[in-house]
């Protein structure tokens, strides 16, 4: 299996993100119990309550009428709502400020909903001011330091990151329907000027094994 080693270049990044982290003092509240479902209990930080509700998303006419080109990546995941949970996290860790010095990159972004599917446990423990590397990691996971379109992605590849989990990439129908870490690409190839999203339906998961070679 091919192997797309990001250890060099995503250590660095980790680094940056780990170091660049959103940080208020203390950990962050805890959501009032007048929220329901999934969303009770869910951290309260400066970015309000997350995650973001999720409503029905219309792949085809994702960002509307603009030109997608003309916009960076944290810009257009900003513009769109289901976006708008990764799109705060993204902030919390000044992500959109650091990006524009990695050269142009592949972002898998989740919808709200799949933030939604989280467990709250591990979501609270991403949005606490005190988990700096945890958070660096799990959007790492979500970042590939390459533009990478959807037709370069096979069955014969995995990812490598930089703590040594692998990814797994799944193609099915010719290479129509496309899994990452088990998220599958609900749309893909949306250009920005410094990079590529490709949005998942879910939260891209790392296997248990580690690489050994």
């Amino acid at each position: 299996m091919k192997t797309i080693s990001l250890k060099s270049i995503l250590m660095a990044f980790v680094t940056i993100l780990a170091t660049s982290f959103y940080g208020c003092g203390g950990s962050s509240g805890t959501g009032s119990g007048s929220m329901s479902g999934n969303n009770q209990g869910r951290t309260t930080n400066t970015q309000g309550e997350l995650p973001y509700a999720a409503t029905d998303m219309d792949y085809e006419n994702l960002f509307g009428n603009v030109d997608s080109e003309d916009y960076d990546l944290m810009t257009l995941a900003g513009m769109d709502q289901n976006l708008s949970t990764f799109a705060a996290l993204a902030k919390m860790a000044n992500m959109d400020t650091k990006l524009d010095f990695t050269g142009p990159v592949t972002m898998f972004i989740p919808t709200n909903e799949a933030f939604q599917n989280m467990p709250l446990e591990e979501f609270n423990m991403l949005t606490d001011p005190n988990n700096k590397a945890q958070l660096a990691r799990f959007l790492q996971r979500h970042i590939l330091p390459s533009k990478v379109n959807a037709i370069d992605f096979d069955s014969s590849q995995a990812i490598e990151t930089a703590s040594e989990e692998e990814i797994t990439i799944d193609t099915e129908m010719n290479g129509n329907v496309i899994y990452i870490g088990g998220a599958q690409v609900v749309k893909s190839d949306i250009d920005a000027s410094n990079g590529v999203i490709h949005v998942v339906n879910s939260i891209i998961e790392p296997t248990t094994d580690v690489f050994t070679d």
